[in-house]
């Protein structure tokens, strides 16, 4: 039997990159799939692409107005809802301090956590004993990224709100969980400006640092998506997969320091 056989699920994020792959592989295993994301255009292809049982949801998931109707359209259709992945993110290229203003400031907290929050809200008196939601966290969230402060703090509190929906959600069974994505070649670098050279210069100069050799697949972090929305993972509760190559395990090579 497919893993997600008749399962109601929601993917925010879910026309390109992780949440894209994560939308073929619940569709490969049996589930009904509603991928959302803010352009219509953009749904309106990926839904052609992934097929009947998909459908799709315009929504900005910074506003809790446009999330609570993300959650009550897919109720309204199937009833239910089983696995809620919330897969959405707005960062920035390169957060320097002196250009962060407060309205890049306050989209990003929106986005991140704000619009997190409320989905889950909106979506627990409609999930089932046995239904699972899982957020999407970063290494970031773990270790400190110097170059984007802010999207690292908005992701370790998606950790810490993991913890606590978590307990909060238990006496519901309802299982709560996170994954933490490292390095991963999503078509992200593209979508905030960056040239085909810049993209390859960057995963060569980062790849150095992952013990796995380089940068992850979106099929590899959509993977961990499947675990954890499946029975397969039924004892996995308050958890953070981390899927990153060991990139957060293992310290960078330095310098062979002089003997004195």
């Amino acid at each position: 039997m497919p893993r997600l056989d008749g399962k109601v699920s929601i993917i925010t994020g879910g026309s390109m990159g992780i949440g894209y792959a994560a939308a073929q592989r619940f569709l490969k295993e049996g589930a009904e799939v509603f991928i959302v994301g803010r352009f219509e255009e953009t749904l309106k292809q990926a839904t052609l692409e992934l097929g009947k049982h998909c459908h799709a949801i315009v929504a900005d998931c910074a506003d809790v107005k446009q999330v609570t109707s993300m959650v009550e359209t897919a109720v309204e259709q199937f009833g239910r809802l089983d696995v809620l992945f919330l897969n959405h993110a707005f960062s920035l290229p390169g957060e320097v301090m002196d250009d962060m203003t407060e309205a890049l400031f306050d989209r990003m907290m929106n986005t991140n956590l704000k619009g997190t929050y409320f989905a889950i809200k909106a979506a627990r008196p409609h999930m089932r004993r046995g239904s699972t939601i899982i957020l999407t966290s970063s290494i970031g969230g773990h270790v400190a990224n110097r170059a984007v402060p802010v999207f690292n703090m908005t992701k370790a509190a998606i950790r810490s709100l993991t913890r606590s929906m978590c307990g909060a959600l238990s006496a519901q069974g309802i299982r709560v969980n996170s994954i933490s994505p490292g390095f991963t070649n999503s078509g992200v670098f593209q979508k905030i400006g960056m040239s085909a050279e810049q993209v390859a210069t960057m995963i060569d100069r980062q790849s150095e640092q992952i013990p796995s050799g380089r940068f992850a697949t979106v099929e590899e972090i959509a993977n961990g998506a499947l675990f954890l929305a499946s029975e397969e993972s039924s004892y996995v509760n308050g958890a953070d997969l981390c899927i990153d190559g060991g990139v957060i395990q293992v310290m960078p090579e330095t310098p062979t320091m002089p003997v004195a």
